[in-house]
C-alpha cells in the first residue's frame, strides 16, 4: 500500500480441486506419479477414497445370499426337529455393509519426477446380518 493511498493488489493465490476416478487400484501410483512429474510441488493429495462401484447392487446381492443362507439353515434345523419349514413371518436387517474406506494422508506433494506414490492394496470386507423368523409347518 502506498502512503496515504489505497491498497494495491500485488498478486493472487488460487486453489482448485479435482476429483479423479481411477480403476483398477494398481493404476493409482502411476497416475499420481505422472501428475506430480508435471506439476511437482504444486500437487497436494488430500484424500484418497476407496469405494464399491455399485453399493445398491452389492447390497441386493448380499441380501439374496443372506436370505438363502437363512432358509438353508432354518430348513436343516426344522428337519432335525421333525418339522417342515413354513413361510417367512418376519425379516430384520441387523447390520448394513460399509461401502467405502477413506484414507487421509494429510496432504502430499513431490518434486518433479522424484515422488513415488504408493497406495497399499487390501481388502474391504462387507457383511450383512439378517434375522429371519419362519413358521414351522
Amino acid at each position: 500500500m502506498e502512503k496515504g493511498g489505497s491498497p494495491t493488489v500485488s498478486g493472487y493465490k488460487v486453489f482448485s480441486s479435482v476429483n479423479v476416478r481411477i480403476q483398477p487400484i494398481d493404476r493409482i501410483p502411476a497416475a499420481l506419479a505422472a501428475v506430480t512429474g508435471v506439476a511437482g510441488n504444486a500437487v497436494r493429495v488430500h484424500n484418497i477414497q476407496l469405494a464399491v462401484d455399485d453399493p445398491d447392487a452389492l447390497r441386493q446381492e448380499l441380501e439374496a445370499q443372506a436370505m438363502g443362507d437363512a432358509a438353508a439353515q432354518a430348513g436343516r434345523l426344522a428337519g432335525r426337529a421333525g418339522a417342515a419349514l413354513g413361510r417367512v413371518m418376519a425379516v430384520e436387517v441387523t447390520g448394513q455393509p460399509p461401502i467405502s474406506l477413506r484414507s487421509q494422508p494429510g496432504g502430499a506433494g513431490g518434486e518433479k519426477g522424484g515422488w513415488d506414490p504408493t497406495v497399499a492394496g487390501g481388502e474391504l470386507e462387507l457383511r450383512l446380518q439378517i434375522q429371519v423368523t419362519y413358521r414351522l409347518g
